[in-house]
C-alpha cells in the first residue's frame, strides 16, 4: 500500500507505508493500541525511549482527534514499581501526558486511514517532579492509556528490569537530568551542541543512557560537519551506519532526526529515502511528507519514478 500526497494537479509524491505494524494482532475493535520500548533491561537512573502505536483495524478512516477538542488525542503514560504494588498496594501513576495541550501545539483534526497505523514517540526518564522514573532497583512496569473520540484503550504492561548502578553515576544523571532529557527526547533537531554534550557523554558509564548519548554526539557531529570519521557522506549513508545495533524505537528516532536535518539543508532525495524508513505514520512523518510535497510543487524535488 502507498501513501499519496497530491502537491499539484499533475505532481504526486508517492511514499511506501506499511499497512499495519509488524506484530499487529487482528481485532474486532475499530482500533488497537500497543507499546514498544527500546530495552527491557536497564540500570538505575536509566532512560528508555518508547513508541505507542495506534492501528486502524478497519478499512474506513477513523478520527483520532477533532478540531473542536482542545486537548486532542491524549496519551497518558503510566508507571509502577512491582514491589511497591505488592507491599504497599500502590498502583499505576501517570508518568507523562502526551496531548496538544500539554505539549503546546495545535493538533486540529487527526485522521487515520484504514489498515494504517500512527505512532507517538517519547521517553521514560524524568517523573515530572524532578526525580528519575527508574531510580529504584527492581521490576518496573510501563503502559499507555490512549483516549480519543472512539474510546479509551490501554496497552498491555511491559515489564522492565532495573539493575544497580553506582551511587555516583545515579547522582550525575539526576543532577543533569533536565539537559539529558531535552537532548535525548527531542526528535526535531536543534542546533548541534557537541561541546555541551561531549564531556557529559564521556562521564556516563553503562546503560541505555550512555549508549544513546554517545550516539547523539555522533549524530550531532555528522549534522555539523557532514562527515563520518574522515568521510563525507549523505544523510542516508549516515543513517545506514549510525543505525547499526539500534532497537526499532531508537532507529525511528534517528531516521526522523536525520530527515529533518536533510530538510533544513534542502537535500530532498535524502528526506524522501529516510521517510521510507518509517513504518508508521506520525506527526513528524506527516510534516516531512508535507515539506517534501511543497518542494516538489516548487520544482526542487522530482520523484525518482517519474
Amino acid at each position: 500500500m502507498s501513501y499519496f500526497l497530491q502537491v499539484a494537479s499533475a505532481t504526486w509524491v508517492v511514499l511506501s507505508l506499511a499497512a499495519m505494524p509488524r506484530g499487529a494482532i487482528a481485532s474486532d475493535k475499530p482500533i488497537s493500541v500497543k507499546m514498544e520500548v527500546a530495552a527491557k533491561k536497564l540500570l538505575a537512573g536509566d532512560y528508555c525511549p518508547y513508541k505507542v502505536v495506534i492501528a486502524n483495524n478497519g478499512v474506513s478512516t477513523v478520527t483520532l482527534s477533532t478540531s473542536l477538542d482542545v486537548q486532542g488525542l491524549i496519551i497518558r503514560m503510566e508507571h509502577r514499581i512491582k514491589a511497591e504494588k505488592e507491599k504497599k498496594g500502590l498502583d499505576w501513576k501517570v508518568m507523562r501526558i502526551h496531548s496538544a495541550q500539554t505539549e503546546g501545539y495545535l493538533e486540529g483534526e487527526t485522521q487515520l486511514e484504514g489498515k494504517r497505523s500512527f505512532a507517538k514517540f517519547g521517553s521514560a526518564f524524568r517523573d515530572g517532579k524532578g526525580g528519575l522514573v527508574f531510580a529504584a532497583v527492581g521490576t518496573h512496569e510501563l503502559r499507555a492509556r490512549v483516549k480519543c473520540p472512539i474510546g479509551e484503550y490501554v496497552t498491555e504492561p511491559i515489564a522492565i528490569s532495573v539493575e544497580e548502578r553506582s551511587a555516583d553515576q545515579v547522582t550525575l544523571i539526576h543532577n543533569n537530568s533536565r539537559i539529558l532529557w531535552i537532548i535525548l527526547d527531542q526528535l526535531v533537531p536543534t542546533e548541534p551542541g557537541i561541546e555541551l554534550v561531549s564531556d557529559l557523554a564521556k562521564d556516563l558509564e553503562g546503560g541505555l543512557i550512555r549508549d544513546s548519548f554517545a550516539r547523539k554526539v555522533a549524530t550531532d557531529k555528522f549534522r555539523e560537519s557532514g562527515m563520518l570519521g574522515d568521510r563525507a557522506v549523505t544523510h542516508v549513508a549516515a543513517f545506514e551506519e549510525l543505525q547499526r545495533g539500534l532497537d526499532s524505537v531508537r532507529r525511528d528516532h534517528l531516521a526522523i532526526t536525520l530527515a529533518y536535518d536533510a530538510k533544513q539543508k534542502k537535500q530532498w532525495m535524502d528526506v524522501y529515502q529516510l521517510i521510507k524508513e518509517l513504518r508508521e505514520e506520525s506527526t513528524s512523518r506527516r510534516n516531512l511528507v508535507h515539506e517534501l510535497g511543497m518542494a516538489a510543487k516548487a520544482g526542487k524535488f522530482v520523484h525518482p519514478e517519474e
